[in-house]
């Protein structure tokens, strides 16, 4: 489960990488493909960018997106493809067991109530993957997942490329 998706290349990537095609193993992506909603994203959330949303929206609702994805998964029938704000558009959607969980939704607030609505679905030794976790601009949502892992006897380790992973125990 992917849950922020963008252009879909981290997916694409792991989906050959981890060898789905022909597994009978599924991928299912969530993504706004309308940028964030600032009803998820609390106040001082990115610091001295006060306008970040809005330039981070700018972005993120690249014209085409939704179908730009959906297009470059068309042909593999393992992958799902969902629109709609997190964690709202989980619902009826997520699979029961999650062997990988990858979450880059930019915001503590929308981060963390997918991880409440996810993490008990993660099978013992699937993984977490937080995209931004340690990226010092994201500090709020590093400190907000450490609060939800600390809660349930976890740590997050920090890889060299600024993300968080977390493997879950039996």
């Amino acid at each position: 489960v992917a849950c922020g998706v963008f252009q879909g290349d981290m997916s694409f990537v792991t989906f050959h990488a981890a060898g789905f095609s022909g597994s009978g193993r599924r991928l299912v992506l969530f993504d706004s493909f309308e940028g964030l909603d600032p009803a998820q994203v609390a106040d001082g959330e990115y610091g001295a960018s006060s306008n970040y949303v809005e330039m981070a929206n700018g972005f993120y609702r690249k014209p085409g997106l939704h179908e730009g994805v959906v297009s470059r998964f068309a042909r593999f029938p393992e992958v799902s493809v969902y629109k709609g704000f997190l964690p709202g558009a989980l619902e009826g959607r997520a699979p029961s067991a999650i062997a990988w969980l990858h979450v880059d939704l930019n915001s503590a607030m929308a981060e963390v109530a997918v991880l409440e609505a996810l993490f008990d679905r993660v099978v013992p030794g699937g993984l977490i993957i937080l995209d931004d976790y340690g990226w010092i601009a994201y500090g709020l949502q590093k400190a907000a997942e450490d609060a939800f892992f600390a809660a349930r006897g976890y740590s997050v380790l920090e890889l060299p490329t600024g993300q968080g992973l977390v493997v879950k125990r039996p």
